[in-house]
């Protein structure tokens, strides 16, 4: 390989934009702005309308195995850029749809399910076709553009609403999937180094585990692919209830609409920091003993909402769970690609992030029917605290799994 800036980062740069326009970023983070007014555009409560981002979840869960397979067959750049237009249609569709509710459920369950073709899953296949060496710092950095996108969009829709309409959101939106997203993937993307007759970072250092490599079956048929499965989904229903429901939660308490907007944007920064600082410190310990720690604050971050709702305990609560939001997108394909090898990465990541998404789709409507059965968010926050503690408890027997196998 020559000498030089290897292109691969350049790879990286372009996923972390891509990801900035993500289903996660365009369908999910910023929903929690969208909460109220759904509610007084349908005239429902707030448990139906969490329900349409559960949708998405579930469309994601159910599309995660077939695009994982497209990727592994097609390549992620095809994926990717059928998934841009897909999303581009329910996107604006999202912008004309009124009474009954069912609409909105449809626009969102198709924007999840195909959505999955541009998320993570695709991105960070890609992103390690061309790392072997700091494979896990590149993924991180790759899906730093959810962390962006969920910094940045929650508040410019939330400007958007108040000074407009928020139909016109979705139309923005949509448009810039098919304006800024779409041609940076289709004319600059590269599905492998072999495309551009170069070799992956690092080769020769791990030659022999590419070589081993498991099919869907085999990694199915191990324990560590259900402890990392489990694990996910216990800190996906916890996390992404908790960043659904935010802005509601503190408004609830008398905090204004932009403090809570603010305070969705420092959960978005976390997960950013949260992405970078697993890959730097999964490429340099255990990988699973990295994320029980990350784990281990979100913990405490729950528990410091549920004890001391106001002030700037709020502020603090928030970055420690949005680092282990982040965390957990990052942890799962670096270990997948670890664990199982890259011969059917995408298939593999696609079984495990479809339990990602399974506790996303759960944990929303936790926490809406949560508030309308008791009036506040209290139980939802300590059953999302016990189940980050199982997920902690998860990551620990898979590193004694590892060590063991």
């Amino acid at each position: 390989m020559k000498s030089g800036f290897f292109y691969g980062w350049r790879i990286v740069l372009i996923a972390l934009i891509g990801q900035f326009l993500s289903v996660g970023s365009l369908l999910v983070y910023c929903f929690g702005v969208f909460v109220k007014p759904l509610a007084e555009a349908f005239k429902t409560d707030r448990g139906s309308i969490s329900l349409a981002v559960s949708l998405v979840s579930v469309g994601v869960a159910l599309g995660s195995p077939i695009s994982g397979r497209l990727i592994d067959k097609l390549g992620g750049k095809k994926v990717i850029s059928f998934a841009l237009i897909g999303m581009a249609i329910c996107l604006f569709a999202l912008s004309r749809v009124q009474a009954p509710i069912i609409s909105l459920y449809i626009c969102y369950f198709l924007g999840g399910f195909i959505g999955s073709g541009n998320s993570p899953l695709a991105y960070s296949r890609i992103v390690a076709n061309w790392f072997n060496q700091n494979r896990a710092l590149a993924i991180g950095l790759g899906n730093a553009g959810v962390g962006l996108g969920a910094l940045l969009i929650p508040i410019l829709a939330q400007f958007l609403i108040q000074s407009a309409d928020w139909r016109q959101v979705y139309i923005l939106l949509s448009l810039a999937c098919v304006l800024v997203a779409l041609p940076l993937v289709h004319f600059l993307l590269k599905n492998s180094p072999a495309d551009m007759g170069m070799q992956p970072q690092g080769q020769l250092e791990i030659s022999a585990t590419e070589s081993s490599a498991m099919s869907i079956g085999a990694a199915a048929a191990t324990r560590s692919f259900w402890l990392l499965s489990l694990s996910i989904l216990c800190v996906a229903v916890s996390c992404t209830g908790i960043m659904t429901h935010l802005s509601a939660m503190l408004t609830d308490r008398g905090l204004s609409p932009q403090i809570a907007a603010l305070a969705i944007s420092l959960f978005g920064g976390a997960s950013l920091v949260g992405r970078i600082a697993n890959g730097f410190l999964a490429d340099r310990f255990s990988a699973p003993l990295v994320a029980a720690g990350i784990f281990g604050g979100a913990a405490v971050g729950i528990l410091l909402l549920w004890l001391y709702p106001t002030g700037f305990t709020v502020y603090l609560a928030t970055v420690m769970i949005g680092l282990a939001m982040g965390a957990e997108s990052d942890i799962m394909p670096y270990m997948v690609s670890r664990f199982f090898g890259m011969r059917s990465m995408g298939t593999v990541y696609g079984f495990v992030f479809s339990a990602y998404t399974i506790g996303a789709a759960f944990g929303p409507m936790l926490f809406g029917v949560g508030f309308d059965k008791t009036g506040s968010y209290q139980f939802s926050l300590l059953v999302g605290l016990g189940l980050m503690i199982v997920a902690i408890g998860l990551m620990l027997v898979l590193q004694k799994n590892t060590k063991a196998e």
